[in-house]
């Protein structure tokens, strides 16, 4: 029996690694972007450079509340050769806690979850939680999910949520073992909460997490036990989840592919998990962790990462990290600079 559960693992590795790479992306989908249609914002350099995301920023809209912005994300989704076929998917949550079918935000969530089925192929809409906190709040809003998904959404017409994301970004290295435990004892919450759907497992859950999180200081994996296992704490979020993307942080596919692999890679593919990458293209520093173009000569900003601040490159340096290891890449995010039409580099699609 050893033998045989050997070969069966070996077997699922090399199927796995020899598998065509999926031309398909996932992408983020947070409650604004840029809109370069907003009087004044077209062609800004100096406004898209700064790229102030918050809620008074004029140049920044919801990214599906209209017609006309939903289509532009379908549109986007729908780019041949660079096809989106899931997306993690930010502002629902709001119009479903009012536990009330017939409410206009449950109505505007239904006809949005049809739409986006019905006009991108195979699309897989997760909606997106990142409260934040120690105790993981976003558990809170899986049973919602459950609930519209149960009482409300029509199966046939598409209008059910596929999955749940949760963007949590309060784990700490230096917690004690005992911490750590109870963190992932809020994050299991997740998965309990949504196998409250019927059948069990058909609402999917995701999570998100840095490439350093199961790193101590001096480099070496965290290993604590958590429910019946001792092992490094990468291998406790794999368990968990359904799906994991990896914030690897880093625009060269060399540093990607490394810090990928050092994210427990090779678990997550005995394990038949998916191990996503996230690739930032919103506004972040340092300057190297992003594709987000940065003003020519601005000190935060090494010389040799301006190689790296438009689409072509960023998807040429994409290709290179999918051409050695099989990875979804996620792109993160719609219309931070993907899409945004913010200037000719990044053009809206």
């Amino acid at each position: 029996m050893w033998l045989i559960g050997v070969i069966c693992t070996f077997v699922h590795l090399i199927a796995t690694l020899i598998s065509p790479i999926s031309s398909s992306y996932a992408m983020y989908v947070w409650r604004n972007g840029w809109d370069p249609s907003i009087s004044g914002c077209a062609n800004n350099l100096t406004a898209f450079y700064a790229w102030d995301d918050t809620p008074s920023s004029p140049c920044f809209t919801h990214t599906w509340s209209t017609q006309e912005k939903r289509d532009w994300l379908w549109s986007t989704c729908n780019r041949p050769g660079r096809e989106i076929s899931q997306i993690f998917f930010y502002d629902t949550v709001t119009a479903l806690s009012t536990r009330d079918c017939s409410s206009t935000g449950v109505q505007w969530v239904k006809s949005t979850m049809a739409e986006g089925h019905r006009k991108v192929q195979g699309l897989k809409i997760y909606a997106l939680f990142s409260d934040g906190g120690e105790s993981v709040p976003e558990q809170s809003h899986v049973p919602h999910i459950v609930w519209y998904n149960t009482e409300c959404a029509n199966a046939a017409l598409g209008e059910q949520i596929d999955g749940v994301a949760v963007n949590n970004e309060n784990w700490d290295v230096t917690w004690d073992s005992v911490r750590m435990a109870r963190y992932l004892d809020n994050l299991n919450r997740i998965v309990i909460n949504a196998h409250t759907q019927e059948p069990v497992g058909s609402l999917k859950t995701h999570f998100s997490v840095g490439w350093r999180w199961g790193k101590s200081g001096n480099g070496g994996d965290i290993v604590i036990t958590w429910g019946g296992k001792s092992q490094p704490v990468m291998r406790h979020f794999i368990d968990i989840f359904d799906s994991i993307d990896v914030q690897v942080a880093f625009v060269t596919s060399d540093a990607m592919e490394d810090r990928l692999r050092g994210a427990e890679w090779d678990y997550a593919v005995q394990q038949g998990k998916s191990l996503l990458t996230t690739a930032y293209i919103n506004k972040a520093l340092p300057c190297q962790t992003t594709y987000f173009p940065f003003p020519i000569n601005d000190l935060d900003c090494p010389a040799w990462a301006y190689d790296y601040k438009t689409e072509s490159m960023m998807f040429q340096e994409l290709d290179a990290f999918q051409s050695r290891i099989p990875s979804r890449v996620v792109l993160h995010h719609f219309r931070g600079a993907y899409s945004s039409g913010g200037i000719p580099d990044w053009p809206k699609h």
